[in-house]
């Protein structure tokens, strides 16, 4: 048993490859993505160069008011928090008269009181700064202690120089909580600015008046001996110099776009699995599987794997473009490879299960791939987290966009690139250390998001698809995973006999004597709820079906024939009734039922760009079929239905009548017990019927044989027992001998001469 599913595991693997290598155009498109992914980073790498850079210098600049506070008619306003306190005037005084500007002084008793002044009254006044003095002054005339704290707040407006009598509002924020840039620098900041450039702690006045307020306390604290010391000293602001470099504007480039780049190239690869999945499911192939003998999990475990496989090839064209020196220069310069490798890796496992997951709540592939490329593609969360505030984030802010798999990513290679910038790339000694003081976020967090991402994405397509299966497949209940017999599973254990519920009336012939029924079907219904209405397909149908036997079910249609076939199968659930298959209740072992059963289904069920033999392997591989019998099988099934000249056909190219042919020996093969066959000849010539029903009258010994058709003369060759449903209802059963004593003796015929 062992064996099986490794066989089963490999032949699956087998058929997704193969179908993946026989659609020319996608896989043309999934290596073209991956190389022209990869040109363009090269292409970039070539031609942006790095550029060498002598040291910097600054000159010192004067620590005075800038112009547009000095020639200005707008009288500014610095206000001193808390008003009740004298020192707190006193030195905002002491600051008015140190900058010699027409300044008025104005005190708040609070913050807020401050705040709610600025709110309502921001139109009507011009508040330079306030001075917030972060000490418990108890009365008016309690002192500045040594220990001195103060808040310096200023007003969101920059320099008004062409409107002189109107306030600008700030067009970038100074952060004044973050120690260093969100992104680094590839050398100095603001390389042409002596006064540092943004923020514009010269150039908007903050050093300025920091300065005189540091003079105002230090002189409050030591008297004239502090004030002769700076009336005797010249005080200059001067930038740091920076040592040489080398510039690098091509780190700018793939920190921009080397995200979405990674996401084009395996977007060909992510929407083919999101596609293929759904059309499966669409077209009751991925059911049939199961019907055949395969798990489910199986299914998923070979679809996962085949991607994967497909996602390493595309992951290692990428390594080589971004690590390989193709180029005068590497595009990743410091980071180990190895651990952008496991980074990818992440990245693609929680690609696969987004696929899995979204193919779940679909049943057309068309609308699945749309739904999920605009997912796969959609970079708001990104966009909306990474703006000017993003380091007032707490951590748990920062990781919760990261459920989404393109945000993640986004994140990842930011942090890549930054830490690329800083000169020392993301290493294994370093994956827990973010790129800035400021900054919580590592690169091993993004990599857990990607597990936790792929657990998520792949607990709802368990549920999902166990609870919404589509059109073809039977829905657990939504409380399913609480239920034992789900973890624990069912006793395989055949069912006892039990009397029959055939009614007994003379439409319906006595059970015959000493026969085993292969098929037992007891008061089985099937309700369909359609625009609130309730309609029932099967009603109160009771049958048994002997081995050695077949039995045709005849009837026009909407009869409901395919609907007793799927229910016999697994493809539909049944309202009501008991069903049992080779002694197995089908609700309780289903998957023991269809170790013994070959079904062909109305539809032909074939995979396109498969041969004739190669569907032959497949499934004689699928239900268990011994690999020494296994060739043998196969030029048997070809050389009864005249399908050796059609071996090398793909399906797609076979005629109607040759497909059902297909479909037919692949329900023959492995020696089923039970055989469920819907319509099997129709679409065949006569010639062909008239094969299929040697085949048939064959293949019934020590078999149980139940098949529909439209045709009498077919029902009366090969049905050893006619049951002729109407609207869900079993109008008459019995032998074609009972049937013609009961409904007419022969055919008549009348000739005129």
């Amino acid at each position: 048993m062992d064996s099986l599913w490794f066989r089963q595991f490999v032949v699956l693997i087998w058929k997704n490859l193969l179908l993946k290598r026989r659609n020319t155009a996608g896989l043309l498109v999934d290596i073209g993505l991956v190389f022209v992914v990869s040109a363009l980073l090269l292409i970039g790498r070539r031609v942006i160069k790095k550029e060498f850079r002598h040291a910097s210098t600054f000159d010192p600049l004067p620590l005075t008011l800038p112009a547009f506070l000095i020639n200005t008619s707008v009288v500014y306003e610095l206000v001193y928090v808390p008003s009740e306190s004298d020192v707190a005037k006193n030195i905002t005084e002491m600051v008015k008269r140190d900058l010699n500007a027409n300044f008025k002084v104005r005190g708040f008793s609070s913050e807020e009181a401050f705040e709610k002044y600025i709110k309502y009254k921001y139109k009507n006044v011009h508040v330079l700064a306030a001075i917030v003095f972060d000490h418990n002054f108890k009365n008016s005339n309690d002192r500045l202690p040594l220990k001195v704290k103060y808040r310096l707040r200023f007003s969101n407006f920059s320099d008004p120089s062409n409107h002189p009598y109107k306030l600008f509002q700030r067009k970038t924020e100074w952060h004044t909580s973050i120690l260093f840039p969100r992104v680094p620098t590839l050398g100095p900041r603001n390389p042409d600015e002596a006064d540092g450039g943004h923020p514009g702690y010269i150039k908007e006045g903050f050093l300025v008046i920091q300065h005189s307020l540091d003079k105002a306390i230090m002189i409050y604290h030591n008297g004239r001996d502090a004030e002769r010391m700076f009336n005797n000293a010249s005080i200059l602001a001067q930038r740091f110099p920076y040592p040489a470099y080398y510039h690098d504007n091509h780190m700018w480039l793939i920190l921009n776009i080397l995200s979405m780049m990674v996401l084009l190239a395996f977007s060909q690869n992510e929407l083919t699995l999101i596609r293929i999945i759904t059309l499966e499911k669409e077209r009751g192939l991925k059911e049939y599987q199961l019907v055949a003998g395969l798990k489910n999990w199986m299914l998923w475990a070979t679809y996962f794997v085949t991607a994967l496989l497909l996602c390493i090839c595309i992951t290692s064209v990428l390594h080589m473009a971004l690590f390989l020196k193709i180029t005068q220069e590497r595009v990743i310069q410091h980071s180990d490879p190895t651990v952008t490798a496991i980074f990818f890796l992440c990245f693609i496992i929680a690609s696969i299960l987004f696929a899995f997951m979204i193919s779940t709540f679909f049943n057309r592939a068309a609308f699945a791939v749309a739904f999920g490329g605009f997912l796969y593609f959609l970079n708001l969360p990104y966009v909306i987290i990474s703006g000017e505030y993003i380091h007032a984030m707490s951590l748990r802010k920062k990781l919760f966009p990261c459920l989404f798999l393109n945000t993640a990513l986004r994140m990842g290679i930011d942090l890549l690139i930054k830490m690329e910038m800083k000169g020392y790339g993301v290493r294994w000694n370093n994956l827990f250390s973010p790129v800035s003081p400021d900054d919580n976020l590592t690169f091993a967090h993004i990599m857990g998001m990607f597990l936790i991402d792929a657990f998520l994405y792949g607990l709802v397509a368990w549920y999902v698809d166990s609870v919404f299966p589509g059109k073809y497949g039977v829905p657990k209940p939504w409380y399913f995973f609480l239920q034992e017999s789900y973890w624990c599973g069912k006793p395989n254990k055949k069912e006892e006999s039990y009397p029959s519920d055939m009614l007994e009336n003379d439409c319906f012939e006595a059970e015959p004597l000493g026969l085993v029924a292969g098929i037992r079907i007891q008061r089985l219904n099937k309700e369909f709820i359609s625009y609130n209405t309730t309609i029932r397909a099967i009603k109160d149908l009771s049958l048994n079906l002997y081995e050695g036997q077949i039995t045709v079910l005849l009837g026009p249609n909407g009869a409901g024939k395919t609907t007793a076939l799927s229910i016999l199968t697994g493809l539909l659930n049944f309202t009501r009734g008991n069903v049992c298959i080779n002694g197995y209740n089908i609700s309780k072992n289903m998957m023991q039922a269809r170790k013994s059963m070959g079904f062909c289904p109305q539809d032909n069920l074939l995979f396109d760009t498969l041969s004739v033999s190669e569907h032959l392997y497949f499934y004689s591989v699928i239900k268990g079929v011994p690999p020494e019998k296994r060739s043998i099988d196969i030029n048997k099934m070809l050389t009864a239905f005249g399908l050796l000249q059609d071996q090398d056909e793909f399906s797609m190219y076979l005629s109607g009548g040759t497909k059902r042919k297909l479909c037919l020996s692949i329900a023959l093969l492995g020696d089923p017990k039970v055989m469920i066959l819907d319509e099997p000849t129709s679409g065949m010539d006569i010639v062909s019927r008239r094969n299929t029903w040697d085949i048939l009258q064959q293949y019934k010994v020590d078999r149980t044989i139940i098949l529909t058709t439209h045709h009498m003369d077919e029902a009366e060759i090969l049905g050893d027992r006619i049951a002729i449903l109407v609207k869900g209802t079993l109008q008459c059963y019995g032998s074609p001998i009972f049937l013609k004593k009961k409904y007419g003796l022969s055919f008549y015929s009348f000739f005129e001469c």
